[in-house]
């Protein structure tokens, strides 16, 4: 599974940094990633730790990350179809609109349902996020909209479709339904998946913290590590020779 990584660009993915992570958190039999994003750090996990035996928990709060990676690990074929085609503006803000608009409800039917995903929704968003230039993809803020069937601009504000794009396409989408097939893949605030039952309950943790860079997204003390905590990374840092 070695080489395995996002389909899609994110900001303040972790790959560069995923080996070091590692190597603080060892090889825990329960692994949780609560703030989930582009997966960078369990697409990473060295395959000597046979992650296949192990307990791994991955969460996201924004619905279409959680949807992508579900949507991959039952579907990925179809995923695949969805996502390709040539990248044409008209289309890109036609699907912009069309998946704003099913937010609220892709949501809730993620947090009621921990087996529902959709397909489309999943290769449509991935299609876009990687043919949007810039922020805002379904953040809802752009200038386009639908009114009464036809897309509306409210002001001012970039691979080819073939067999073998397709095929490449589903190979990707193959190689990480494989990685996820035991995954277990929530939509939802991070401290439901930072309780007892998803963490001590279920042995030796390893938990990867990386929350939100906005910072009307974070919490205040969301930040905050205890100082027995930073004694015990230092501690490790010492023992490697790294002061």
């Amino acid at each position: 599974m070695a080489g395995l990584r996002a389909p899609f660009p994110w900001f303040g993915g972790k790959s560069m940094a995923a080996s070091m992570i590692w190597q603080v958190l060892g090889n825990p039999g329960n692994y949780v990633e609560p703030f989930a994003g582009s997966l960078a750090v369990l697409l990473a996990r060295p395959d000597e730790h046979a992650w296949w035996d192990r307990i791994e928990t991955v969460n996201d709060k924004d619905g279409f990350i959680c949807n992508l990676w579900r949507a991959i690990q039952h579907a990925p074929e179809a995923v695949a179809t969805w996502a390709d085609g040539p990248i044409n503006e008209n289309d890109l803000h036609a699907r912009h609109a069309w998946l704003v608009a099913r937010t609220e409800d892709l949501q809730a039917r993620l947090e009621g349902d921990p087996t529902f995903y959709d397909a489309q929704v999943a290769g449509w968003w991935l299609w876009g996020i990687c043919s949007w230039i810039g922020s805002g993809w379904c953040s809802g803020e752009g200038p386009w909209r639908v009114e009464e069937g036809q897309l509306t601009h409210l002001g001012n504000a970039g691979q080819g479709q073939c067999a073998a794009w397709l095929a490449h396409l589903q190979e990707m989408m193959g190689g990480l339904a494989d990685r996820l097939r035991r995954v277990r893949v929530c939509s939802g605030d991070w401290s439901r998946v930072c309780g007892p039952s998803p963490t001590t309950k279920l042995g030796l943790t390893g938990i990867c913290f990386d929350p939100p860079y906005q910072l009307e997204d974070r919490e205040a003390d969301l930040y905050r590590v205890d100082d027995d905590v930073w004694a015990a990374v230092r501690a490790w840092c010492l023992a490697h020779g790294d002061d």
